[in-house]
């Protein structure tokens, strides 16, 4: 029992690496995508230290942010407990309208999930060698929508300037309490199945 335990354990850890690596390499070829040139993309340590903080929330506002980060990408991987710590996470910030968010170029280390309100977002372009301008590009964040996912991984410039169309409360996460809370887990996952291959040597060397 515990030799199965132990190699179903070993595989699921070996599937979140895996599927971890993919989302790396998917995030980086989208990244690599804008048109404007940026400086390369570099990956940031996490913080061994790290203590989980918990904000307060509504349980309304802890469903709205579950169900925004359980269908993004960057949190697929999470077990159900995971994705609990990782909403204990999430702080609050009120923007009022007319207010830049994030703007492109600049460094961030925070992701976000609206929870009212709605923001525009825009890139810097130029058209046959004119002065670059700002074009406005896909569909305006709303309610349940998220952003920032690069920031969480990496230490990159923003892609995108995201502007506040009307007053707007959002949660957000920093990049230190994802690493964190990753990595903590992450590390039980590890111990867990150490745990179990030290079991099974044990068991072996009775027999």
């Amino acid at each position: 029992m515990l030799r199965r335990f132990a190699k179903e354990a070993e595989k699921k850890n070996k599937e979140y690496e895996r599927k971890s690596s993919m989302l790396s390499a998917t995030r980086s070829s989208s990244y690599r995508k804008v048109k404007e040139a940026r400086p390369a993309v570099r990956a940031q340590p996490s913080d061994r230290n790290f203590s989980k903080t918990v904000i307060p929330k509504s349980d309304q506002v802890r469903n709205l942010i579950y169900h925004s980060i359980k269908q993004n990408i960057l949190f697929r991987t999470c077990s159900e407990e995971e994705l609990q710590d990782l909403i204990d996470c999430f702080d609050k910030a009120e923007f009022k309208a007319d207010t830049v968010v994030i703007k492109q170029g600049d460094e961030g280390d925070l992701f976000y999930v609206v929870e009212s309100g709605e923001l525009d977002i825009s890139m810097l372009g130029s058209d046959d060698g004119c002065s670059p301008r700002e074009y406005n590009v896909g569909v305006p964040y709303m309610t349940g929508s998220s952003f920032g996912e690069l920031a969480l991984m990496y230490g990159s410039p923003r892609a995108a300037t995201i502007c506040t169309r009307s007053d707007c409360v959002l949660w957000s996460l920093d990049r230190n309490a994802f690493k964190g809370v990753t990595g903590s887990h992450k590390q039980k996952r590890d111990n867990m199945i150490l745990d179990c291959i030290r079991k099974v040597s044990q068991l072996s060397s009775c027999e």
